[in-house]
């Protein structure tokens, strides 16, 4: 499903999903949209944490886990995570999703994924098995064109079905749709990508050499 924004899309899912003094589950630091939503929803938010793992920062799961009550109705994740930019390990994410609840909607985040060169990363749209998961993409990051704030939600049919539906005003013009698809399939953002891993390896040896601690992102 096709959003104008991310701020269209999130409201969307939080409109639709979190009814009025309920809770969402966040990791902090949060994202700045999602906040204002709940603020404007006046929708309880629950901090949760990252854990320092040597050189990984992840999720506290466990303490996710310990939040969740009956007003929750919404978990926040997002990876490449849009603070370290790390990727949620695969075998955490899928013993995380085991132990949720499948009328808790979990919102995976991977507005920044096409900045990562894991071959391994976690890909949402591998999950939609599970009923209760929407990923959340943009072009408004990777791609930085001007007015081409396009986003989208990749989540299983019921849902989509159900969020399509609900959607009074299509706002996605022609324009938009058109050169969405023209950035996705330029060959020059290739490029771009290439050259972003190259210095982000150069700088990152540079940090190694002056013995200054990093998280590799």
């Amino acid at each position: 499903v096709f959003f104008k924004s991310e701020y269209e899309c999130i409201k969307k899912i939080i409109d639709t999903f979190v009814p009025k003094y309920q809770s969402v589950i966040v990791v902090n630091p949060i994202w700045t949209l999602l906040k204002l939503v709940c603020l404007e929803n006046k929708v309880n938010i629950e901090y949760s944490t990252l854990n320092n793992n040597s050189k990984n920062l992840t999720p506290n799961f466990n303490l996710i886990l310990k939040y969740i009550n009956t007003k929750t109705k919404l978990i926040y994740l997002s990876s490449p995570n849009i603070i370290s930019g790390q990727s949620i390990e695969k075998e955490d994410f899928e013993a995380f999703i085991k132990e949720v609840p499948e009328n808790i909607i979990v919102v995976l985040d991977q507005r920044y994924i096409e900045f990562s060169n894991k071959p391994n990363i976690l890909k949402g749209e591998k999950y939609l098995n599970h009923k209760n998961i929407i990923v959340l993409r943009t072009f408004n990051n990777f791609y930085s064109i001007e007015n081409l704030e396009l986003s989208y939600i990749i989540t299983n049919k019921a849902i989509s079905k159900f969020i399509s539906e609900n959607i009074i005003i299509n706002q996605i013009d022609y324009f938009n749709e058109q050169l969405a698809l023209e950035v996705y399939n330029d060959k020059y953002y290739s490029t771009i990508k290439s050259k972003l891993i190259k210095e982000r390896q150069r700088i990152m040896v540079h940090l190694k050499e002056n013995k200054i601690d990093f998280f590799p992102s």
